[in-house]
Parts: C-alpha cells; structure tokens; sequence
C-alpha cells in the first residue's frame, strides 16, 4: 500500500487511486474494530485483563477515529474535484 501510495503521489496523481486506497483502509480499520472489540470482552484466544482497560479503551479510541478519516476521505469533497 505504501508503494501504490508513493507511486500517486509523484507520478500517476489519480483519484481513483486514492479512493480505492482509502476503501482498503476503511475496510482494515473496520477489521481492526471489530478484533479489538472481541479482545476487550474476551474471546476465544485473546484477552485482556480488568486493569489494562485504559488500554482497551485507546485501542477503541484509535480504531474509530482512524475508521472515520476514512470514510471522511472516501465520501468528502474536495476542492480540486
């Protein structure tokens, strides 16, 4: 992903490009949500414990603000469009 970045970003300068890139990472950080989520409460494998949930709630935190550039990237306008 970074080399498909770096390769717009000084050569192709395509949108729909950058679109595509920002769905990935949507859809990654949706994954990542949903994982952290079922660490906090406990799922099969992988837990945490009652004293790290300042952890788990940076974890959450982290994962929805990141979530929500996305989807401002993927449906915001810009100025240029």
């Amino acid at each position: 992903m970074l080399t498909i970045s770096l390769i717009n970003i000084f050569w192709l300068k395509s949108s729909l490009i950058v679109t595509g890139i920002a769905a990935l990472f949507a859809v990654v950080y949706s994954v990542y949500l949903v994982g952290d989520t079922q660490l906090i409460l406990g799922g099969r494998h992988k837990s945490i414990s009652m004293d790290d949930y300042i952890m788990g709630s940076v974890f959450l935190y982290l994962d929805i603000i990141s979530l929500f550039l996305k989807i401002l990237q993927l449906f915001g306008k810009r100025k240029d469009d």
